[in-house]
């Protein structure tokens, strides 16, 4: 049986965000893309992918939500003008919900209305912590504010913002927590979820609950998942990680790998 290298997928794709480049994962046996990248193909369960480059791609889109049924946060809005909420249809890839920005929402029924017309291509942005993908009109050119650098908005620049963690009762204790090398490996994925999540490490306790105390924004997740990777040479699985509620729970899965 063919062995099948391991690599840290999601640091990967966030630090070619950061150099311009968005990148998939293409399954060597069917040719199926995934995007966002994914380890395994997701239509024949092929391990062996590689590596595609997608930033000069353009895709169709099959399904788009008027803007007053979506919510993004205000200062989202400011920084990205109009939003909607799409489906994109990348060639060989499945669709995926993700966000149409420097939309004007006026032009709602007019998308709506010409879908299978309308093209698309990758755009990226500055999200709270780290570069993200959005996708924008075929016709759209960035104006030098567009592509200028974003101020970064932290939880901690809220000063009504709480979390539970700073305020719960006294954690209660577990057998594993003596053991030096979860001791060694929490301190690890409290430093990335602090950094993923934007929040001081002092508010993170093993008890805090991933998606009540801190956020239940999937990118925040992703961007904690790549810090781990990076610091601790594993890969974590996004669809695992999504079974995980505390920091605890993180550091025994991740023990696991170890």
């Amino acid at each position: 049986m063919k062995r099948i290298e391991m690599e840290p997928i999601v640091k990967k794709y966030y630090d070619a965000l950061d150099e311009g480049k968005v990148l998939g994962r293409k399954c060597k046996k069917c040719n199926h893309i995934e995007f966002p990248p994914y380890l395994a193909c997701n239509a024949c369960g092929n391990l062996d992918t590689e590596w595609v480059d997608l930033t000069d791609t353009r895709a169709h889109i099959g399904q788009i939500l008027p803007p007053l049924l979506v919510f993004p946060e205000a200062e989202f809005r400011d920084d990205n003008g109009g939003f909607m909420a799409i489906d994109v249809l990348i060639d060989n890839a499945d669709p995926y919900v993700t966000s149409l920005v420097h939309v004007d929402p006026e032009r709602y029924d007019e998308l709506h209305d010409n879908m299978e017309d309308v093209i698309v291509k990758p755009f990226i942005i500055d999200g709270e912590d780290r570069k993200i993908c959005s996708w924008v009109l075929e016709d759209f050119v960035p104006t030098a504010e567009d592509l200028a650098p974003k101020k970064k908005r932290h939880h901690n620049d809220d000063p009504y913002a709480t979390s539970s963690a700073s305020t719960a009762a006294k954690p209660e204790s577990f057998e594993c927590d003596n053991d030096p090398l979860f001791q060694e490996l929490a301190k690890t994925v409290i430093e990335c979820a602090a950094e993923g999540y934007g929040v001081d490490e002092s508010e993170i306790t093993l008890d805090t609950d991933i998606r009540l105390d801190l956020s239940n924004e999937s990118m925040k997740m992703i961007a904690m998942i790549a810090g781990i990777e990076e610091e601790l040479d594993v890969t974590v699985d996004i669809q695992e990680a999504g079974n995980l509620n505390t920091i605890r729970e993180f550091v025994l899965a991740v023990k696991e790998k170890m």
